[in-house]
């Protein structure tokens, strides 16, 4: 599914979103044949990428998947209780080429614990024994965002910017303590019920474009702007990422995909003034940020790995998807 953007904010458009997941609705699902989209996969030259992909993202053993008692059918899934329309739409999206009887564990929100029980989720954390927690492409039209951004990085400011909700989100918090009014560091909390003193108004996409560095700073879970920030001409800066979506950010690697700074962000305008006097670090950063965004953006590929994923997922000990 590709999105129209709202061209004043940048953002992803929700009407189209909402317009074509109602239609959807309408039309009869085809059922997947899990043994010949396995059999076609492999024929791909690109299978090792998709393979690897997959097992990441579902990291449970097919041959020892136990869904529990609370799993339900995903076809009884309904809006409300946590489960926000386009968490709805969306699981409901990647489940229809499976058995509507199919039972399920489905954690929808900003997810940050681990499911005692293996589940479908949109977060997990990094770290640790993370394996019951599946991850999916949910909340997709918020969170997956991509920029043509026509700006070089050496005509852009050289100055880092945020702007996004801070009140109850420590890492922000701390960010904003140590740093708010450093003429390096541009920030503004855009939360109404925020500190007054670092309250500022939003600003959209293309003007934060227009700075060579954008912090992406986790807040309930993962940054949603880092996905948009890697897709353009200026350097995502941030900590070691402590949550993971679809977006795999457990596999980003620091100073080759992002800038990494200290979780505590103690060595930020150090780490600033180091790349403005190695653009050429910049560029090598840009490009290979750039690169890795491209595999989230061909929809052919991704409604490939979403169903091999829940193929994997729906695996029992009597009838395993094995690769």
């Amino acid at each position: 599914m590709s999105f129209l953007f709202d061209l004043h904010s940048g953002k992803n458009a929700k009407w189209p979103y909402f317009l074509r997941a109602i239609a959807r609705e309408m039309w009869p699902a085809r059922r997947a044949d899990i043994e010949r989209i396995v059999k076609e996969a492999k024929a791909r030259p690109d299978w090792p990428m998709i393979r690897e992909r997959v097992d990441y993202l579902c990291k449970l053993d097919p041959l020892h998947i136990n869904l529990g008692d609370g799993a339900k059918p995903w076809s009884e899934i309904h809006k409300g209780n946590g489960c926000h329309s386009t968490y709805y739409y969306d699981i409901r999206q990647w489940m229809r080429p499976f058995d509507p009887a199919a039972r399920i564990n489905f954690l929808p929100g900003d997810i940050t614990q681990v499911a005692k029980a293996p589940s479908l989720t949109k977060s997990r954390p990094v770290e640790g024994d993370n394996a019951n927690s599946v991850l999916l492409r949910l909340n997709q039209v918020r969170h997956f965002i991509w920029v043509n951004d026509k700006t070089p990085y050496h005509l852009k400011r050289s100055q880092a910017i945020f702007r996004g909700k801070v009140p109850g989100k420590p890492k922000r918090e701390l960010l904003f303590t140590q740093y708010f009014g450093n003429p390096m560091i541009d920030l503004g909390d855009t939360d109404r019920h925020g500190c007054e003193q670092w309250r500022a108004p939003r600003m959209t996409i293309p003007q934060q474009l227009q700075y060579k560095w954008i912090l992406a700073v986790e807040g309930n879970d993962v940054a949603s702007n880092l996905k948009w920030i890697m897709s353009s001409n200026s350097v995502a800066v941030m900590p070691r990422p402590e949550y993971e979506t679809w977006f795999m950010e457990g596999r980003l690697k620091p100073d080759v995909h992002y800038l990494e700074v200290a979780p505590d962000f103690s060595d930020l305008p150090d780490r600033l003034k180091w790349l403005d006097e190695n653009p050429d670090v910049a560029g090598r950063i840009i490009r290979a940020a750039n690169e890795y965004t491209l595999q989230f953006r061909d929809m052919k590929l991704e409604r490939l790995i979403s169903t091999l994923v829940i193929a994997k997922y729906l695996s029992t000990p009597e009838n395993p998807i094995i690769f």
